[in-house]
């Protein structure tokens, strides 16, 4: 701004503040004037109340006391309107003649004789006056009138005779005492019957008034004067001050100028601020770097600008900020980071912040910085490759070494670090250290392979294993290859590590898969044609049974044969829950009703030379479990146990409540933490060494010689125990016997109460037809034979095709089909839909000898069909036959 131009803005200040001073010091001059003026209003209006009210008082004394008795003179006769009271005159003892006034003559008199006392006038007035002096005149009168209509009071300043009063009137009440004089004028008590009005002189308040204003205008005229003097002298001193300050910046300028070109020859940005951080001076290359134009810079903050943001995106607050401790500590600041560009994008820097002092006062900082994007970038490029190089080894599972052959220097990458699961930090890296985080059994190996590989100048690629401090095992492939120099002596080996743990894992658990497959397949090829075997056993012994009188002494053997038999279809159950080929009859059991149901077969089972005990826990064991699987795992332990004990022992079951932590899960497999029911079966027999019990739970695995085992008894028991969501563990030395762990899980709820079965009622006979497809002979024979003995005519038939053509002979005479669903020639479910196009409403039941799960494999049924599974009792059948039948009437 120019200084003509500074000085007519310095002029329009200045008569604005008078402006706005006039105004307030008129507007403070006009609301005295208004006070005082109320002030006079209210004075005269009080003293002309306090006048009528003086009046009042006097007229209610006399009236209080009846009226007065005066000396009759010719400024006081008798009140002719009081006539007619006898007393009116009276006479004194000594002869003075006295008269009767009443209130309003008594006030009437004093008013005419003391009329011009203090100025104030008073005046007794009536619209019907008894006296002609008594009428009202135009403003009495109009205040008269509105007295009848309810107004309390009137006042109003007006003219009397040229000169200003304040008239002021209030009514008269017509009381009792005043009918003595005016009842005959027609007043009731409570009438308005006149009033008194007094007129006060103004002139004097006027006078108060006008000397109050003449000192409200000599107090605000010499305040309003000597203000406005006030802001012409400072409006002076500013011009001056001004003029000094323009040609302090002129000098300034000068200077400013002379370096300006100094610095915008600089390669560098070199930015100037203020005490206050604000930018005083930009160079060229500063701006053309932040990509402002120096002036959008300039007198802008420069942390707000383009250094408000951290690398990372988060706000940058400026009591953080580096440069801002320049200017407000004075400190020397030497930083890496970024600034951002007009445009949003940002910038690595290289800055220095030096502080401009003035004595000991921080004036400013001056920035210099150079961008370091071309050499962050070689940087950054070079990190990519290391973090890429790093990612891809974690992914991988992958790490590299270095050893220094010279210095013994071992040098990790990070990878490394975590397969060996080794702090950095404590790790001393040599090569002792590292053989000694190698599985104690494999050290030598180690040693060997890398001393082989010096020696023979060639790479090795061997599998190890690292021994964790947990007690855990690792398995890692390590690579190596060594660089040697021009006289052939070692420098340098470097390798990998690769943590192949898991590879080894899912390897055991697909030749485990593998092997389970070949069991699967095993036991359900020969689930069928066994249970088939296994239902004429159990049937014709079960005939027999039936047959014999209960003091048959060969009663026992059959009892034994279907014991025996009620085993193998066990066996076969189990080999198939095992291959996971049929489902479990999961519910809650009680572990320790459990252990006490098989005790006694155990006891057989074992032998007397054997010494056999139990300790079951006093708190009930809960578990979720199909008893007869789990009563397939004790017998198998058993078996095992006398198979290791040739020459006796002992054998004992423990049972107890434990509660398992995340570690012990981690460690042993189980489903979760929490508390489990464990369950130990030990044994003093010859033990096994590590290796063996490695994999004594393989499928196929046995120590027995040819004959004595199969290898499924213990692969058998781990299925089944992983089945149940528990674990299975075992500890032994050789010589100092086994002992076999298993922890199931508790329930939460009690243990389903078990029926006892027994012998039941007998089965009803009957006389219905019944048409019997199986191709298995024997079974074919015995079903006929239990169901003709019962009443039943049976129609046999060997297959599917042979039972559709026997069914359009006899149809009018079935009542039932009982049909194996895998036959030749035609299936069970085929030969019926073919017969129930005939004959809708046929009733059958299917027989099988696969499970249920193989079934649904094979062929689809809906749930409403019947199906009995072999093998199975004549009851069994008789009971199945007879429901059929029955649901058939209803």
């Amino acid at each position: 701004m120019t200084a003509n131009g500074e000085d007519r803005r310095i002029t329009v200040y200045a008569v604005s503040i008078a402006v706005a001073w006039t105004i307030i010091i008129g507007g403070f001059f006009a609301a005295g004037v208004i006070h005082a003026k109320h002030e006079t209003a209210e004075r005269s209006r009080s003293d002309a109340w306090a006048s009528i009210g003086k009046d009042v008082a006097f007229r209610q004394w006399i009236a209080k006391h009846g009226g007065v008795y005066v000396p009759i003179t010719g400024e006081t006769p008798s009140n002719p309107n009081l006539s007619h009271i006898p007393e009116r005159d009276i006479n004194t003892p000594s002869g003075k003649k006295l008269t009767l006034m009443n209130p309003a003559y008594a006030l009437r008199q004093m008013m005419d004789d003391f009329s011009g006392l203090y100025g104030i006038r008073g005046h007794l007035t009536s619209l019907k006056p008894m006296r002609e002096q008594n009428a009202p005149d135009e403003w009495e009168k109009k205040a008269l009138l509105q007295f009848e209509k309810g107004v309390k009071e009137m006042s109003e300043i007006s003219s009397i005779n040229g000169k200003p009063y304040l008239r002021a009137m209030r009514p008269f009440i017509t009381e009792k005492s005043c009918l003595k004089c005016h009842g005959s004028q027609g007043y009731k008590e409570g009438d308005v019957r006149g009033g008194i009005s007094v007129s006060v002189p103004m002139e004097p308040y006027f006078k108060d008034e006008r000397s109050e204003i003449n000192l409200i205008v000599l107090t605000y005229g010499g305040t309003w004067v000597m203000v406005l003097a006030a802001i012409s002298l400072v409006s002076q001193r500013i011009r001056r001050h001004v003029s000094s300050r323009r040609k302090a910046e002129a000098e300034v300028e000068y200077y400013t100028d002379r370096n300006r070109m100094i610095l915008e020859a600089a390669g560098e940005g070199i930015i100037g601020l203020d005490s206050d951080g604000k930018q005083i001076f930009v160079n060229p290359s500063a701006a053309a770097m932040l990509g402002y134009t120096p002036e959008e810079l300039i007198n802008r903050k420069s942390h707000a600008i383009w250094h408000h943001t951290r690398p990372d995106g988060r706000h940058y607050l400026e009591e953080d900020c580096p440069m801002c401790r320049s200017y407000q500590k004075g400190e020397v600041v030497r930083e890496t980071e970024v600034f951002w560009r007009k445009d949003g994008s940002s910038f690595p820097v290289e800055y220095t912040v030096t502080p401009i002092m003035q004595g000991n006062t921080i004036a400013g900082a001056v920035i210099t910085f150079e961008d370091i994007t071309g050499r962050r970038m070689a940087d950054e490029a070079l990190r990519r490759s290391e973090g890429s190089l790093k990612e891809a080894q974690r992914i991988a599972h992958i790490g590299n070494w270095e050893l220094d052959l010279v210095s013994n220097v071992l040098t990790w990458s990070d990878e490394i670090y975590r397969i060996f699961e080794v702090d950095p930090e404590k790790f001393g890296a040599s090569y002792e250290i590292f053989l000694d985080a190698i599985h104690p059994d494999d050290r030598d190996f180690v040693n060997k392979a890398y001393n082989d590989s010096l020696m023979n100048r060639t790479p090795y690629t061997i599998v190890h294993r690292l021994l964790m401090k947990d007690g855990r095992v690792k398995y890692v492939g390590e690579r190596c290859e060594t660089e040697y120099d021009p006289e052939g002596k070692p420098m340098r080996s470097i390798g990998t590590v690769q943590d192949i743990t898991e590879q080894k894992k899912l390897e055991e658990q697909l030749r485990q898969a593998q092997k389970m497959e070949v069991v699967g397949q095993l036991a359900g090829g020969i689930a069928h044609d066994f249970n088939n075997i296994l239902s004429a056993i159990i049937g014709y012994g079960s005939l027999t049974q039936m047959k014999m009188r209960p003091d048959d002494p060969l009663k026992s053997n059959v009892e034994q044969i279907l014991e025996a038999a009620d085993r193998a279809a066990q066996l076969t159950h189990s080999l198939l829950a095992f291959s996971r080929k049929q489902t479990l009859n999961m519910k809650p059991v009680d572990l320790n009703a459990v252990v006490r149901r098989v005790e006694k077969l155990l006891v057989r089972l074992i032998g007397e030379d054997i010494d056999f005990g139990t300790c079951l826990s006093t708190t009930a064991l809960t578990v979720m479990a199909d008893s007869g699987q789990v009563e397939q795992v004790l017998m198998n332990l058993a078996t095992n146990a006398r198979d290791a004990m040739p020459m006796g022992g002992i054998l004992a079951i423990r049972t107890e409540k434990i509660t398992i932590g995340s570690d012990f899960v981690k460690m042993h497999g189980c489903e979760r933490p929490g508390e489990y029911a464990l369950v130990s079966v030990t044994d003093t027999g010859i033990g096994m060494d590590a290796e063996t019990q490695k994999k004594i739970f393989e499928p196929f695995f046995t120590t027995k010689e040819l004959g004595r085992g199969t290898g499924l008894g213990l692969a058998m028991v781990y299925g089944i125990i992983q089945q149940h969501g528990g674990s299975l563990s075992v500890y032994s030395e050789p010589g100092r016997g086994t002992t076999f762990r298993i922890y199931l899980p508790l329930a939460a709820q009690a243990a389903a109460e078990e029926k006892q079965v027994g012998p039941g009622e007998q089965p009803v006979k009957g006389t219905e037809t019944i048409l019997l497809a199986e191709d298995d002979e024997p079974l074919r024979r015995l079903a006929t034979s239990v169901l003709e003995e019962y009443g039943y005519t049976v129609i046999a038939a060997v297959d599917g095709e042979d039972a559709v053509g026997k069914f359009k002979e006899n149809r009018d005479k079935i009542g039932l089909l009982i049909f194996d669903l895998v036959m030749p020639n035609k299936n069970g479910k085929d030969a019926y839909e073919e017969i129930r196009l005939i004959s809708p409403d046929m009733k059958i039941i299917f027989s099988s000898g696969y499970t249920p799960d193989i079934l649904r494999g094979k062929i689809s049924l809906g749930d409403e069909v019947s199906i009995i599974f072999k093998p199975f009792s004549p009851l069994e059948l008789l009971r199945k036959v007879r429901s059929v039948l029955d649901q058939k009437k209803a």
